[in-house]
């Protein structure tokens, strides 16, 4: 199933920019300038607030030399992780009047703020996140015992924090289905996978298109 990736754009009349990038996974980057760490405290004031409760910064990352702000919200009681386009839109009113408060109307009205969902195949925090959706099939880079880079769709099961072993089983979707439009075989279905957290290079949601 897919999720909505909503995106909300307050942009200065003469701004130029790249848009909304690829995903770079979960970070906070204020750009090592004063208005970027202004910026990020507005934000958290705003999701601090008992309307925003449910809403937490997936992202947040100022760039610079375009003066514009990457916001990506996490909706932490969505099974996706998704908020809505009402979340979205009164967060981006509510950080654009914090920030004309706190930088002044002209500095602000220069800045170009960018807010959306963190998208359909997010990158997890590993590993907390991994609990947090395993209900979700999940695209699973990791180095093999040989030192290859290998890439599976798995369900995560568990994780041993003693061994430092996650546990996973193969997800029931088309890319590891044996034959075309049928279910994992039995075999498939209870074999198990075990990945040292320190062999994880990346972990993401994985949507069946």
């Amino acid at each position: 199933m897919l999720t909505h990736m909503y995106a909300v754009c307050l942009r200065p009349a003469d701004w130029q920019g790249t848009g909304i990038s690829e995903d770079p996974g979960p970070e906070l980057l204020t750009g090592n300038v004063a208005w970027g760490d202004a910026a990020l405290k507005v934000a958290r004031a705003v999701l601090d607030r008992p309307e925003n409760s449910s809403l937490n910064l997936y992202l947040f990352r100022v760039l610079v030399p375009t003066k514009t702000i990457e916001v990506r919200l996490d909706r932490l009681d969505d099974v996706y992780g998704s908020p809505d386009m009402d979340d979205i839109e009164r967060f981006s009113r509510a950080l654009m009047q914090g920030l004309e408060a706190e930088l002044g109307t002209e500095a602000a009205g220069d800045i170009a703020v960018e807010v959306s969902s963190p998208g359909a195949e997010r990158t997890l925090i590993i590993p907390q996140d991994m609990a947090r959706f395993k209900e979700l099939p999940m695209r699973v880079e990791y180095v093999n015992d040989v030192g290859h880079l290998t890439t599976m769709i798995l369900m995560f099961v568990d994780m041993d924090e003693a061994s430092d072993f996650t546990t996973w089983e193969l997800a029931d979707v088309k890319a590891n289905q044996i034959v075309k439009g049928r279910s994992l075989s039995k075999k498939q279905r209870t074999q198990r996978y075990s990945i040292r957290m320190s062999q994880l290079q990346r972990v993401r949601i994985y949507v069946d298109f």
